[in-house]
């Protein structure tokens, strides 16, 4: 870090007057930067209440100014103090944020997206529907994953990473909510119908504009991995175009709460499976000790959304009736048609596919 190390923690005054809490907050970053510097991430945890809030907001700060590595160390401790008092930074908690209507403007398998306004900006606000099904202990801990992939979510800045907002508490009775920007094109493969449609995306230019979008998109993806993070969740409906006709990841961070829930309500089927690596789907069939996502795994979801957005279809694999097993037996690509899509079973090559 190019801050200056300081040689002894400041004292702190744990209840501050009204018109000194301004002081009070520059005191806490200080010492949380001299707890930083020191390796004295026991200090940091030891505060509470209001000062945990104070103590994330200045790791968020500092965040903006480190290294990988030293990245790595204050995301784990925001999110320890998260984990311990159940603390998020204040910046990071959003008022004022009003919900448009009282209908979905979709949904997904876990989760509702609504429109809203956060002061003069439209923005979606992403409910987590599963946390409804949940009550007790469970639900405690779902929230604390829900929270903990938006405290990383929101340290992450890329041209091609929809960014995160903050969080609502108070849009929806009982549910938090994520908010982000409102991309009124939606996704990928919705807005490359509507350009067809309009025909506004023919011939060589089809190629070319998807070409960009996929360069975007393996852009976000590859700074994802560059900070040490999975995707886990990559697929058309996930890319979203923004205003200016750029990509932009969303959905980070989904995949633990997936699990979470699935852990919870192994009936409920997996949307995401006809993205997902063989070895996702089923680790024991590849002689597998761990599960779940991982870089080579989001690289080949990046193959099915190549295919999806340039041919317009998408790639799946079937299943036996046992839901962790391959059929292995039947052929490995499958194919289901998109609305004003192609499939490979009509015989058009992929460079017919891009020819309207």
């Amino acid at each position: 870090m190019t801050q200056v190390a300081i040689s002894t923690p400041p004292d702190l005054v744990r209840s501050p007057s009204p018109g000194s809490r301004s002081a009070h907050a520059k005191q806490i970053g200080t010492y949380v930067q001299f707890a930083v510097d020191s390796n004295n991430q026991s200090g940091i945890l030891s505060l509470d209440g209001e000062d945990a809030s104070i103590a994330s907001d200045a790791l968020l700060t500092l965040l903006e100014k480190t290294s990988r590595l030293e990245k790595d160390q204050l995301r784990k401790l925001a999110v320890q103090i998260l984990a311990v008092h159940d603390r998020l930074p204040a910046s990071l908690l959003l008022k004022g944020v009003q919900r448009i209507g009282t209908d979905a403007a979709f949904s997904g398998q876990y989760s509702d997206v609504f429109r809203g306004k956060y002061g003069e900006k439209d923005v979606a606000l992403r409910r987590l529907r599963a946390y409804l099904m949940f009550s007790g202990t469970s639900k405690a801990h779902l929230k604390q994953e829900f929270y903990s992939e938006a405290l990383v979510y929101k340290t992450l800045s890329h041209p091609h990473i929809l960014p995160l907002l903050g969080i609502s508490e108070d849009v929806f009775e009982y549910t938090p909510c994520t908010v982000l920007p409102w991309m009124e094109n939606g996704h990928i493969v919705r807005h490359i119908q509507t350009l067809k449609e309009r025909g506004d995306l023919s011939g060589n230019a089809y190629s070319i504009r998807v070409g960009e979008w996929l360069r975007q998109v393996a852009s976000g993806l590859a700074y994802l991995h560059s900070e040490g993070f999975v995707h886990g969740d990559l697929r058309g409906t996930n890319i979203l175009i923004d205003s200016e006709e750029n990509a932009q990841l969303t959905d980070f961070g989904m995949s633990r709460i997936t699990e979470t829930v699935q852990e919870t309500y192994a009936s409920m089927p997996d949307g995401t499976v006809r993205w997902q690596a063989p070895e996702v789907v089923d680790p024991d069939l590849f002689d597998l000790s761990t599960k779940g996502p991982t870089y080579a795994s989001d690289v080949y979801s990046f193959g099915c959304i190549c295919i999806e957005v340039l041919c317009l279809i998408i790639v799946c694999v079937s299943r036996a009736h046992t839901p962790t097993a391959l059929h292995t037996e039947t052929a490995l690509w499958e194919h289901e048609r998109l609305p004003g899509g192609y499939t490979h079973r009509e015989g058009r090559a992929a460079s017919q596919a891009l020819t309207p």
